[in-house]
């Protein structure tokens, strides 16, 4: 069985500590993703580098350390499914940037106040320690 990464990739979750994506109505997210056995192949590796934005590919490509990649790979498809998921934004439609102090956000499309109205102030955060991985979500906090 296979966890949707966006709209048009599954991932194989048997590989992985992860369960299903939520409901569609659930809009509050705590997910926690541990990568320390995560062995990926170069296939599997450049199919999920490939469903990143350009700059955000550079961005994880320029970390020296493959840990450190793994991480920041792992932790921006979590944001982009977090993203698509609470806010109901296809893949391609979603741009995120990040504050001054590196907390990452939704911009673009996806800020548009009539794009949620049943998230009227959606934050997210990730945060990692070792080789796991931790996102949070709230459509109103």
């Amino acid at each position: 069985m296979g966890a949707v990464l966006s709209r048009d990739h599954e991932l194989d979750v048997q590989r992985f500590d992860v369960q299903a994506w939520p409901r569609d109505d659930m809009r509050e997210l705590r997910w926690v993703v541990d990568i320390s056995r995560w062995r990926p192949r170069l296939a599997e590796w450049n199919l999920l580098l490939d469903t990143l934005p350009l700059s955000e590919r550079q961005a994880v490509l320029s970390l020296t350390a493959q840990f450190d990649q793994k991480r920041a790979l792992v932790s921006r498809l979590m944001q982009r499914r977090a993203i698509s998921h609470a806010l109901d934004v296809a893949e391609p439609e979603i741009e995120t940037a990040r504050t001054i102090g590196g907390k990452p956000f939704a911009m673009g499309v996806a800020a548009l106040p009539a794009r949620r109205p049943h998230a009227p102030n959606f934050n997210f955060n990730v945060a990692h320690d070792g080789g796991v991985i931790v996102l949070v979500a709230d459509p109103v906090l």
